[in-house]
């Protein structure tokens, strides 16, 4: 935490908050109760315009920023910067297989649902503890949804990548990724179970967005898998609940106040 004045703790708001890979950041702002509305108002403008193209918040690069946003407006002012740590994923012994697609030649129209099915690669039952995304075109890629089947897609794997709108059948979801998604940790005691007896072929289903109908995209995108190691299962297995109403049900008309 590094603050910009140690004087009296004014009354303050958080302002901004970004969560990245290494944890999550919130910026601070207080400003004394003797400065007015105006003031203050104008200090969150200041720091926010100053922060505001920084990607990742070094400490040194955000005193700066801040000391020269809040020399600007008002003196006094009580800038806080917060980093919550994640401590890094680590298991030596866990087996972890890259499912890309294969370099996708992404179709030149602006909506493209596209899936690729693997078999798991493990044997015996196994226990997915993990998953990660491996981003490779974010000019076209927009989200992806992993799902787990019991029956073995022989169609999709025997054409390999290419257009789907639907799941074969059996086919059950267990993951999605969009931008700013991040890796997905069961806990301690939770595993998504495969292998003997259960799912042995992951599908994955990506949307491409393509609005400038650009030809000659490529996209190698996929997910990384964590199994935990060889005989160890988890307590708990993970299930997948869908809530809500189904996407055809999502339509909302125009020119209406209230729907």
């Amino acid at each position: 935490v590094w603050s910009a004045n140690t004087g009296n703790a004014p009354s303050s708001k958080v302002l901004f908050g970004k969560h990245q890979r290494e944890g999550a950041v919130f910026i601070d702002v207080g400003v004394p109760s003797t400065c007015g509305g105006a003031a203050s108002d104008a200090v969150v403008e200041f720091v926010m315009d100053a922060v505001a193209d920084l990607t990742e918040f070094d400490e040194s690069d955000f005193e700066t920023a801040v000391a020269a946003a809040s020399g600007a407006a008002v003196a006094n002012v009580n800038v806080v910067l917060a980093k919550t740590v994640v401590i890094p994923f680590e298991c030596a012994e866990c087996t972890e297989i890259d499912y890309t697609m294969g370099n996708y030649a992404v179709p030149a129209s602006e909506t493209t649902y596209a899936c690729k099915a693997y078999p798991i690669g493990v044997t015996g039952t196994r226990d997915i503890i993990r998953l990660d995304v491996i981003k490779d075109n974010a000019n076209v890629l927009h989200h992806i949804v992993v799902f787990q089947t019991v029956i073995e897609p022989t169609k999709m794997l025997a054409d390999g990548p290419g257009p789907c709108t639907a799941m074969p059948a059996g086919a059950t979801p267990i993951w999605a990724w969009a931008p700013g998604g991040v890796p997905f940790d069961l806990p301690s005691h939770v595993g998504i179970r495969v292998g003997d007896g259960k799912a042995k072929w992951l599908i994955q289903q990506y949307h491409y967005n393509n609005p400038i109908l650009a030809a000659g995209e490529i996209d190698d995108s996929g997910i990384k898998v964590f199994y935990a190691p060889p005989g160890v299962t988890r307590e708990q297995e993970a299930g997948f609940m869908f809530l809500g109403v189904p996407n055809s049900q999502i339509a909302i008309p125009g020119q209406r106040q209230k729907h």
